[in-house]
């Protein structure tokens, strides 16, 4: 394939001949492949700026730089089991091999996102909260701008969504909101579309989303701006679509470990048993919300209300509410204790 030209190096390939090929290609990666094209590495930008910090030179071979250790897929793989294994394994392309490990062909995100539909559901990231639990990281930085792992939480967020092929955000402003909007503009360096719902006040966790009504035709997808997660968005739409839910919320689990012995008491007050300091899991809210159109009504209008002010509201009208197991990695960064977890999560 003539596109694949500048993709493949031999192992004997001097470095600066990678780095010219790296140029002229558009994927930032090179594979290494012997005679036979079996595919022996992967060579990326990373990779030479490393090696060359290392000591080695620009007249160094290929073989010495490349990562042994690369991600490869089959052929016979389809295009759900190829996003999975990159998200899994947080790379932007992946060499295409038969089965002798012979090199076909490259595959990244932005090729899959450009050849699958677009996602027609908005969406919406609250982020215009104080992060007041968080002081002083938050006083001159919005909570979602946090930085995890060298990011912001907020970059992370919406690259996911992104990956999703969910281009459509709103983001939800109020507490030092010119700096989310400085850093993300209108969102096309990340291949989206940012507008910006301006709250006079704060509004809650529902408030914002009143903003909305008669913007919106289909379910509005509701994300808190401090999540980090690798949860796959586009299931949880799936999900609220084929249950024919009014509303799905995300339901993470928490375990908690009593510090004490739990005693166990019969009708009559005699103790039956002693469990000393069991655990206990439960289903929690994970910040993460599918709400159709016609819900958006039952939120009062430039008042500060809660999400699960409109998830009551909803089940007591009678409505469909449903909730979607996350079993991916997830936490919410409301605590220090958290923020300082979150560096340890292994979402890169």
């Amino acid at each position: 394939m003539p596109y694949l030209q500048n993709v493949c190096v031999k192992p004997n390939d001097l470095l600066k001949d990678v780095l010219e090929r790296l140029s002229r290609n558009s994927h930032g990666l090179c594979v290494v492949v012997d005679d036979n094209n079996q595919v022996l590495g992967t060579i990326t930008d990373g990779d030479c700026r490393r090696a060359l910090i290392k000591g080695l030179t620009l007249v160094s071979e290929a073989s010495q730089v490349m990562n042994t250790h690369f991600i490869a897929v089959d052929e016979s793989f389809s295009i759900e089991q190829i996003m999975l294994i990159m998200k899994s394994n947080s790379v932007d392309q992946v060499p295409i091999v038969d089965g002798n490990r012979c090199f076909l062909d490259l595959v990244s995100t932005r090729a899959i996102q450009q050849s699958r539909s677009e996602r027609k559901n908005p969406v919406l990231i609250l982020a215009g909260g104080q992060g007041l639990r968080l002081r002083p990281l938050t006083s001159n930085l919005p909570k979602p701008m946090l930085r995890v792992r060298g990011r912001p939480i907020l970059e992370r967020l919406i690259e996911r969504l992104t990956a999703d092929c969910f281009r459509d955000i709103y983001i939800s402003v109020n507490y030092l909101g010119h700096k989310i909007e400085s850093f993300f503009g209108d969102g096309s360096k990340w291949n989206a579309s940012i507008k910006y719902l301006r709250e006079e006040r704060e509004l809650g966790t529902a408030g914002p989303l009143r903003m909305l009504e008669g913007k919106v035709d289909s379910a509005v997808l509701v994300v808190n701006g401090d999540l980090v997660t690798t949860v796959d968005f586009e299931a949880c739409v799936d999900f609220h679509n084929k249950g024919k839910y009014d509303l799905t919320l995300g339901m993470s689990y928490h375990t908690i470990q009593i510090p004490y012995g739990v005693v166990q008491l019969d009708q009559k007050g005699k103790v039956v048993s002693v469990e000393e300091k069991p655990k206990r899991t439960y289903s929690i809210n994970a910040g993460l919300y599918l709400i159709e159109p016609k819900l958006i009504s039952l939120i009062p209008e430039n008042v500060t209300f809660p999400m699960t002010g409109l998830i009551e509201s909803a089940i007591v009208g009678g409505y469909n509410v449903g909730a979607f197991p996350i079993h991916e990695i997830w936490d919410d960064i409301g605590m220090p204790d958290h923020y300082v977890a979150a560096q340890e999560l292994q979402i890169d």
